[in-house]
């Protein structure tokens, strides 16, 4: 049977093992078929160190693509736009120091596909196989030419989230030395491919595949999805650690555990988000059951002796908040979980997911507009989002948000709220960014542009930067696009700019605290200690304290009313009151307000007794 090598390239992280090709790797084992992962990302790190890995990985690899960029200079050649790119890159970093040392790593490149080649053992496999998502297509389309000009017999197969739809066609047709290309859940197409190659046959009749006939790239039509989760078999990580044992940077990195308890979206099947291009080549959600999540968490846990695991799915199923988590808190204390979330999540979900390990959770929070959200169909709303941040800054998870900008139909007047309630959330987690939106392929906003008021759609322009190809072949192989909105050019509009630098001031502010205690007998005193505060402390007696207590969870004024008559005797004095006592909470930034609606910002206390600080 043919032996495979399955690549994670540069420039995927270096804290964790790829799980998709770990997959796979299990799933060739169970057909019978000899199948290594090897990690050239390890590799590349330790020539260039860590830091400045992480530099082009993070910080730069998005905006410039840089990463790509350093493999496409390679592989180009000449071809490319030199002066302009660097040009831009040097504006961008505003540090020469950064500058130079990214240059300096072109003369890095070749010797390390070299490594690669010689250093992975490439002869002895039949089959080698490039996973490539984000920022890895340049990379792998490096070392597979080299691969290929070194072992012509070899073949070499694509697969991962650059080659859906008619990205991975485009992939085949552009790239002579790619012989085939997986589109999709590959736990079936792979092994039969395998099979094919090595019997000599054609792979005309195995879904999935993008294969040559007669010089032509032809697509055999979409693989089935998974239907049964627990069927994918347990991801194998033992190269990875073996990789990470040998490796200089072993003791420089706590890797944590990728898991997978689902597929798909349930949010999406319903209502897709406007912006979101994921889950294109299956939407349909597919969970794991919680006897195999169990026994899987259990099994790597033992197996590598990590205590950190951090969840791949799109959206945690909330059956898991009625079965899953409690069986984690009852069983594995002192482990750690990453999971992304629906951010309307109450405040007993949120500390049941602290109870449970869950530490880090990215909510999809996205606005803090009710109007943007429904526009983007979140589901949502405004005050929804703060709640959580709320609850997850008194229990201790860290929640990691980002806060979009540019959609269609938006308004000046959502900015200027949104910059109101950014000035009451000082002692909250700031998002990570604050940035217009971009488009990505596989959205709705990209399938049907005319329906929401979009125009001009074209790739990012650092494309051009990295494929000297024909725009049309560009336009195939982009994820990420520009586009113009219909009623003008809102990356110039003046209320982004404002918010941005609210988002700024937010991030840079001082540590503070905003908590509440009980005072003498009926009194509660609230405790402010940010640097915006209105005061330093503020008393609520009787009815004022019932009030803000109420609001702990977003209410309409109407709301709140009706409960305050039905406490206290009923006096035509009541609602004026009701407002100016509303009102002055606002201003003193102790609570929210969006339209009728109101919410009380103070923390009580967390897991064990005291309010937390905020995550750095």
């Amino acid at each position: 049977m043919r032996s495979v090598l399955l690549l994670n390239m540069p420039f995927m992280s270096i804290s964790r093992p790829a799980i998709g090709i770990s997959i796979l790797k299990a799933r060739l084992g169970e057909e019978g078929i000899p199948c290594d992962v090897a990690y050239p990302n390890l590799l590349l790190a330790e020539r260039v160190g860590p830091d400045l890995y992480h530099l082009i990985d993070e910080e730069i690899s998005l905006a410039l693509f840089s990463g790509e960029w350093l493999f496409a200079q390679h592989l180009f050649k000449d071809r490319l736009d030199l002066p302009t790119y660097l040009g831009t890159l040097r504006h961008h970093l505003k540090n020469d120091e950064k500058y130079e040392r990214f240059i300096n790593l072109r003369a890095v490149v070749e010797p390390f596909l070299v490594q690669c080649v010689r250093g992975l053992g490439i002869k002895k496999y039949d089959v080698i196989g490039f996973s490539t998502s984000f920022q890895q297509n340049l990379a792998s389309l490096a070392l597979a030419r080299l691969i290929k000009r070194t072992f012509p017999q070899k073949r070499v197969v694509f697969g991962g989230a650059n080659c859906s739809g008619v990205m991975g066609l485009q992939l085949h047709q552009s790239f002579p030395w790619i012989d085939y290309v997986c589109c999709g859940e590959a736990e079936t197409s792979l092994p039969r491919l395998i099979r094919a190659v090595a019997e000599g046959k054609g792979a005309g009749e195995i879904r999935g595949i993008i294969h040559r006939e007669k010089g032509r790239s032809v697509f055999t039509g979409p693989v089935k999805p998974v239907p049964d989760m627990d069927a994918v078999p347990i991801p194998d990580y033992e190269d990875y650690f073996r990789a990470l044992g040998r490796s200089s940077l072993g003791a420089q990195i706590q890797p944590s555990i990728p898991m997978e308890t689902s597929r798909g979206c349930w949010w999406g099947e319903r209502s897709q988000c406007l912006f979101c291009g994921l889950n294109s080549d299956c939407m349909v959600f597919r969970t794991k059951s919680v006897h195999r999540v169990i026994g899987e968490i259990k099994l790597l846990k033992e197996r590598h002796r990590r205590d950190a695991f951090f969840a791949v799915d799109n959206i945690m199923d909330m059956k898991y908040f009625i079965d899953l988590l409690p069986s984690l808190k009852k069983g594995f204390p002192g482990l750690s979980f990453f999971y992304e979330t629906r951010s309307n999540l109450s405040e007993e979900q949120v500390r049941l997911l602290r109870e449970s390990g869950v530490k880090a959770i990215q909510p999809g929070i996205e606005s803090l507009s009710t109007h943007v959200l429904k526009l983007m169909r979140k589901g949502v709303t405004a005050l929804q989002n703060i709640q959580l941040l709320k609850w997850c800054r008194q229990y201790g998870v860290d929640a990691s948000w980002n806060l979009l900008l540019g959609f269609p139909g938006e308004r000046e007047r959502d900015y200027e709220q949104i910059r109101k309630m950014i000035s009451a959330l000082y002692h909250l987690q700031p998002p990570c960014t604050a940035s217009r939106i971009r488009l990505d392929r596989f959205s709705p906003y990209f399938n049907e542009p005319e329906k929401y008021g979009i125009k001009n759609v074209r790739p990012f322009p650092m494309y051009r930067y990295i494929y000297p190809l024909p725009s049309h072949e560009i336009s195939n192989l982009a994820y990420f696009f520009d586009c113009d909105h219909a009623e003008g050019p809102v990356s110039e509009a003046r209320y982004m700019k404002a918010t941005v630098d609210a988002v700024r001031k937010w991030k840079g502010a001082a540590a503070g605290m905003l908590r509440k205690q009980n005072g003498k007998g009926t009194e509660l005193v609230i405790i402010d200690t940010r640097s915006n505060r209105c005061h330093a402390e503020v008393k609520l007696l009787e009815i004022q304290k019932d009030v803000y207590e109420f609001c702990e969870t977003e209410r309409n004024f109407d709301e709140i009313a009706a409960w305050i008559e039905s406490r206290y005797e009923p006096s035509h004095h009541l609602e004026p009151w009701l407002k100016r006592f509303l009102k002055q909470m606002v201003e003193w930034k102790l609570m929210v307000r969006e339209g009728s609606r109101y919410l009380s910002l103070a923390l009580g206390n967390g897991v064990d007794g005291e309010a937390r600080e905020q995550p750095t």
